[in-house]
């Protein structure tokens, strides 16, 4: 009901702005004696007054929900900016881990944890991709998609290279993904922090 309340007094406005309008003296009107019906014009000021008045409501309204509007999605962007930086640092967690305990990691354990972390974790960043690309703008975006996707692919290479049985040379790799997890991080937090006042 609230939103169609601006419409409803831009409606009323114009039927009383016009119905007063109509009222005033037309001076081709006039009867042969020069005389007109000045009842009608004793209420066409109030009535296109009120109109105008009630039009002006009718926008001031709009306005209103229109910022009502904007403070809503702003809240909600910053919620979902919240959810996304989360998730990226969920997943840079879970890399330093990896990162962190290569030398002790079997080669079925490691692969077993970035299967597990590139099937969920990144599978669910990459899943709102979109919605991110649409909040952040594209050179935003860029910016932290840059990191996530090099890490994305460098642990895609571990894995790879450690089910092929080569555990030493695919641990080379989990550094360079922990420094794009770092990087994807520290873009996102900039991107999301909000300007100063």
């Amino acid at each position: 009901m609230k939103k169609y309340l601006p419409n409803a007094l831009y409606v009323l406005g114009v039927c009383f702005a016009v119905v007063g309008g109509a009222g005033f003296h037309n001076p081709t009107a006039t009867g042969r004696d020069g005389m007109t019906d000045r009842a009608s014009e004793t209420l066409a000021w109030p009535l296109f007054v009120g109109g105008m008045v009630v039009i002006v409501l009718g926008g001031v309204a709009q306005r209103a929900m229109k910022s009502d509007a904007r403070a809503s999605k702003t809240a909600d962007g910053a919620a979902e900016g919240d959810r996304d930086r989360e998730l990226i640092m969920t997943i840079r967690d879970s890399v330093v881990a990896l990162d962190e305990k290569k030398g002790s990691l079997e080669r079925h354990d490691l692969c077993t944890r970035i299967d597990d972390l590139l099937k969920g974790a990144f599978f669910d960043l990459v899943d709102r991709r979109e919605a991110l690309l649409e909040r952040l703008g594209f050179a935003d975006y860029a910016r932290v998609w840059a990191g996530v996707a090099t890490a994305e692919r460098q642990l895609a290479r571990v894995w790879s290279i450690a089910t092929d049985g080569y555990l030493a040379e695919a641990i080379e790799d989990l550094p360079a993904a922990r420094a794009n997890m770092d990087r994807a991080v520290k873009e996102i937090s900039a991107v999301l922090q909000p300007p100063p006042r």
